[in-house]
């Protein structure tokens, strides 16, 4: 993908730059590994049950109230 912006220039000129967005990251990792659809559906499911765990307590916190929590 490529894109020329052209704009006003110093002094009136008019002035283009060109930006290439297909660049490739140097660093990205060619030997990368699609897990099996099982495996991604249980290992959502995992982080969604943290995920729950995690709001449950910040519930609790909140329910005690902002002194209870400076209390402890």
């Amino acid at each position: 993908m490529k894109y020329i912006i052209i704009g006003n220039g110093v002094a009136g000129t008019t002035a283009a730059i060109n930006f290439n967005l297909d660049i490739k990251n140097p660093n990205a990792r060619d030997d990368f590994e699609h897990m099996p659809p099982e495996q991604l559906v249980e290992d959502i499911m995992k982080k969604e049950e943290r995920i729950v765990e995690i709001m449950t307590e910040i519930k609790q916190i909140l329910g005690r109230g902002v002194n209870s929590v400076k209390e402890n």
